[in-house]
């Protein structure tokens, strides 16, 4: 339930966390926009393939 806790305090503004742990792999805040901004691209059929090129680029750097 830690997962709930830190969105209920990143929503309200009192998150001093800067990470998700998970599986012992840190998930920053920006990366996980970044996935999940991938992620509805491709569900919705976006065939822009640089766009997509450079988002993953910068999840990895």
């Amino acid at each position: 339930m830690e997962i709930n806790n830190f969105f209920y305090n990143f929503l309200n503004g009192n998150s001093t966390l800067e990470y998700i742990d998970v599986l012992g792999y840190r998930i920053y805040i920006d990366d996980l926009l970044l996935i999940v901004l991938i992620f509805f691209l491709y569900k919705e059929g976006v065939e822009d393939n640089l766009l997509l090129m450079c988002l993953i680029s910068l999840l990895f750097s």
